[in-house]
């Protein structure tokens, strides 16, 4: 089961991220350890990466290990036509910076183009590629 978090974006409701850290904190201790969010679901990607935060000073990395976090990328319509590697790159690192990891669980590529327009090449089925080559 994944906890879904577009509710937590911006423009839905007042958000009062102590209360929504607590809430995925809760979430993880009843075992429901997989989120989900976007990097367009403004300001969700930081409320986990502070859930990741706390539940570490809690538990420790190796509890921490076991939280997956799911996100998706979604480029600026505007920079679709001219959408490159290094732009997706970038745009994938600033999720992994918003959510305090080096390399993010999962990421889910939701654009008007195919990968192979980015120049980014498939590692394992259409859900995961390289950034690096």
């Amino acid at each position: 089961m994944i906890l879904g978090g577009w509710q937590l974006a911006g423009g839905h409701r007042p958000i009062e991220q102590a209360k929504a850290i607590e809430e995925r904190f809760a979430t993880a201790e009843e075992g429901i350890t997989s989120f989900d969010c976007a990097d367009i679901y403004t300001g969700v990607e930081e409320i986990i990466g502070g859930f990741r935060a706390e539940y570490a000073n809690w538990h420790g990395t190796e509890a921490l290990s076991r939280i997956r976090v799911h996100t998706k990328c979604v480029p600026d319509l505007d920079k679709l036509k001219r959408l490159t590697r290094q732009i997706l790159r970038e745009t994938i690192m600033h999720s992994a910076a918003r959510l305090g990891v080096e390399r993010l669980d999962l990421v889910q590529f939701h654009c008007g183009v195919t990968l192979a327009a980015t120049g980014c090449k498939p590692r394992t089925g259409c859900a995961s590629f390289s950034t690096r080559n």
